[in-house]
């Protein structure tokens, strides 16, 4: 020995994403322990991928692994802040919000190609996609009426639908299973509460 003293650098905290039995057994890490944050998992249809957001020193990727914990790719980049994905029903795309042109957008990925169409296309902010069970539609909020409203647009194109006109800002639709309704968060007098 040198004499010298060597000390292994400060790291962490270290984020995972972890897969559970449903029963709360069977913990493991889907993702590698790394200083970079992956969050907001979202199991695909078949449930044999899980998708989730990179915040990589600022720049905030959209990337699927597998339950395995193998295959982790890099699908879409220029994600927002607490951009959850959705995936279609049969899992051959997705939908994020993301602002790779301008405001905040809602962006639909081809998986097999990864061709990237920006879907809402609009000067006000968007967010919070989701798509409906019967793969025709995305839910998301809008400013477009001048605070955060939900909308359902179709996934082919064409014009959206606003749903709510309440006077508080609402965010995080949720569809029904058989698509007849949409629960969803609404700040009204200060207080976020669920309404359907």
């Amino acid at each position: 020995s040198s004499g010298m003293k060597t000390s292994r650098p400060q790291v962490g905290p270290f984020w995972n994403i972890w897969l559970i039995d449903a029963d709360g057994s069977n913990p493991r890490a889907l993702t590698r322990e790394q200083a970079a944050a992956p969050r907001l998992p979202v199991m695909s249809p078949d449930r044999r991928s899980v998708a989730y957001t990179l915040d990589t020193s600022g720049a905030l990727e959209l990337r699927v692994i597998d339950t395995g914990g193998e295959g982790d790719r890099l699908i879409m980049g220029g994600l927002v802040p607490d951009a959850r994905a959705t995936w279609s029903p049969d899992g051959t795309r997705m939908a994020v919000a993301a602002d790779r042109d301008g405001p905040t957008d809602i962006y639909i990925v081809e998986l097999a190609t990864g061709e990237v169409t920006n879907l809402t296309n609009s000067p006000e902010d968007e967010g919070d996609p989701a798509w409906s069970p019967d793969g025709e539609s995305v839910a998301y909020w809008s400013r477009a009426g001048g605070n955060q409203d939900i909308y359902v647009i179709p996934v082919d194109g064409g014009e959206p639908r606003r749903l709510t006109s309440d006077p508080g800002d609402d965010a995080d639709p949720s569809w029904r299973p058989d698509g007849g309704a949409i629960a969803y968060s609404s700040l009204r007098e200060g207080t976020w509460d669920i309404y359907v």
